[in-house]
């Protein structure tokens, strides 16, 4: 049985941003918005997407609220309730907006599929379900 000295503890989440040429250009630090004994024992997903006109980056981080135990077929598994945070990051500023949560903190990220992105469309499709499972929810994130 591991003991609480064993457990890797997290904080921040952090990106660096370098030119073309390599340099460091900026570096970003911004502090979990879920931090419950879930998120503070496990790293946050990160993903990042390119604009189609190439000056904006989106940075999206997977927020960890908690566990739900599933029920059926898959019975005795966890299934861990997350949802996308995502800010939008000028490349030429190095400024990023505030984050925005997707899912008004009632609807979850699916853990097999979470997200489509679209290409031909520019965009991302989020999917997922209410905490209980019994409720789908889609959400659709242009990359303008």
């Amino acid at each position: 049985m591991g003991t609480t000295e064993n457990l890797k503890d997290y904080k921040d989440v952090m990106m660096f941003h370098f030119d073309a040429t390599g340099n460091l250009r900026a570096q970003y630090g911004v502090r979990r918005q879920e931090n419950n004994k879930y998120s503070e024992q496990n790293p946050n997903t990160q993903k990042t997407y390119l604009s189609q006109d190439g000056r904006h980056v989106y940075w999206m981080i997977g927020e960890i609220s908690g566990l739900r135990e599933q029920g059926g077929m898959e019975s005795g598994t966890l299934k861990v309730l997350y949802y996308p945070a995502v800010t939008k990051i000028d490349l030429a500023s190095a400024k990023l907006t505030s984050f925005v949560k997707f899912g008004n903190e009632q609807f979850f990220l699916n853990n097999s599929l979470p997200e489509l992105p679209m290409g031909n469309h520019n965009t991302i499709v989020y999917f997922g379900e209410n905490k209980s499972g019994k409720t789908m929810w889609f959400g659709q994130m242009p990359l303008e």
